[in-house]
């Protein structure tokens, strides 16, 4: 098997597009997210990851930096199980639509990853994407948190957990009049419900 400079597998280079869309997922942004930090069109992005065009070297190394990750995580796809994630290696999304803070810890791979939300009082956050494959869990670590599963409203406190099966849309809100944080497991690779 022939292998370029990298030390890669000539074959791997054709699942650039693959890793990218995969890694984007993973840390929950859509492509119009991820067009929105990186300058490049939708349309490009879309066909890099269907393998259908090459990014150069310089676009690249902006989707990385977009997506918050070195240029070898997306050339390999080693195990990259980690057994400790420091804080400082946390990727943390703003979103100011829905006044939210997310703390993406990832343990790479299948092992997961927790995402501490810190919600601002009186917002909501709909999950426009929410009928994910994959179910979630989560906790409230402080204040007070609705979630709405279904058309099903349940009322978080804290020390309250929940649980959201696979494809179930929902919608949280911070009714509270303090910052909620919680904290949420989820591992991408469920496709199934267990």
């Amino acid at each position: 098997m022939r292998k370029n400079v990298l030390g890669m597998k000539i074959d791997d280079i054709d699942r650039v597009g693959n890793r990218i869309k995969d890694i984007r997922k993973k840390k929950s942004l859509t492509i119009t997210e991820l067009s929105k930090y990186t300058g490049l069109s939708v349309g490009y992005l879309s066909n890099i990851e269907r393998n259908q065009t090459s990014p150069t070297l310089r676009n690249l190394a902006t989707i990385c930096n977009a997506l918050d990750i070195s240029m070898s995580d997306i050339i390999t796809e080693s195990a990259d199980e980690r057994i400790v994630v420091r804080k400082e290696d946390w990727v943390v999304r703003e979103y100011p639509e829905y006044q939210q803070t997310i703390n993406f810890i990832d343990f790479g791979n299948a092992n997961g990853e927790f995402q501490l939300v810190l919600m601002q009082p009186g917002k909501t956050q709909k999950v426009s994407e929410g009928v994910h494959p994959y179910p979630e869990m989560g906790m409230v670590l402080k204040g007070e948190l609705t979630v709405i599963i279904d058309g099903t409203e349940y009322v978080l406190h804290e020390g309250d957990s929940i649980r959201i099966k696979p494809h179930n849309f929902h919608t949280m809100r911070n009714h509270g009049k303090e910052v909620c944080e919680s904290l949420w497991y989820i591992r991408h690779s469920a496709t199934r419900e267990g």
